[in-house]
C-alpha cells in the first residue's frame, strides 16, 4: 500500500485502530473465558479511544504538516489483516495480549517507517510526537492488562 500525504497516513492509522476495535469485538463473541472477554472488551474500547486521539491530532495539526508528501511507504495491509485474525480455541489472556501487542506494533512500525522517510523537520517532529504518544499508550495498555492478572 502507498500513501501520498501525511493526512492519509494518519487517517489510515485511525482506520487501523477502528479495524482493531472491530477485531476485538468479534473475538469477544468467540471467547469462552470471562477474563478473556473482559480483556477483549477493554482492548476494543482502548482502540476506539486511540483512534479518537489520532483524529483529534489530525484536526489540530498544521496544514503544512498534513500536506507533506512521502515518496513511498510499503507495508502489509493492517486493516485487511484484522479480518483474518482468529483466537485459538481455549486462548487465554496472554494469547490476547500477545495478539494486541503484535497488532499495535504493526501500526507503530508504519509510523516509524514514515518518520525514517520524512525529509522535513516539521513533519519529523510531528511524527515523533505521534509515535511518542502511541508508545506511551501502549505502555499504559501493557501495565493495565498486567494489573488484570492481579484480579
Amino acid at each position: 500500500m502507498r500513501f501520498k500525504q501525511m493526512r492519509e497516513l494518519l487517517e489510515y492509522v485511525v482506520e487501523c485502530r477502528m479495524a482493531m476495535s472491530k477485531l476485538y469485538e468479534r473475538l469477544n463473541n468467540q471467547a469462552d473465558s470471562s477474563r478473556v472477554k473482559l480483556l477483549l472488551d477493554y482492548l476494543k474500547n482502548h482502540q476506539i479511544e486511540v483512534a479518537g486521539k489520532v483524529s483529534e491530532y489530525v484536526d489540530d495539526a498544521p496544514q503544512g504538516v498534513l500536506d507533506t508528501w512521502f515518496k513511498r511507504l510499503d507495508y502489509d495491509d493492517i486493516v485487511a489483516g484484522c479480518a483474518e485474525v482468529t483466537l485459538k480455541s481455549g486462548g487465554d489472556e496472554h494469547d490476547v495480549m500477545n495478539l494486541a501487542l503484535e497488532m499495535d506494533n504493526k501500526v507503530l512500525a508504519l509510523l516509524h517507517q514514515a518518520l525514517e522517510q520524512s525529509e522535513h523537520q516539521e513533519t519529523r517532529q510531528a511524527l515523533e510526537s505521534v509515535l511518542q504518544a502511541e508508545r506511551i499508550r501502549q505502555q499504559r495498555f501493557v501495565h493495565s492488562t498486567l494489573r488484570m492478572d492481579d484480579i
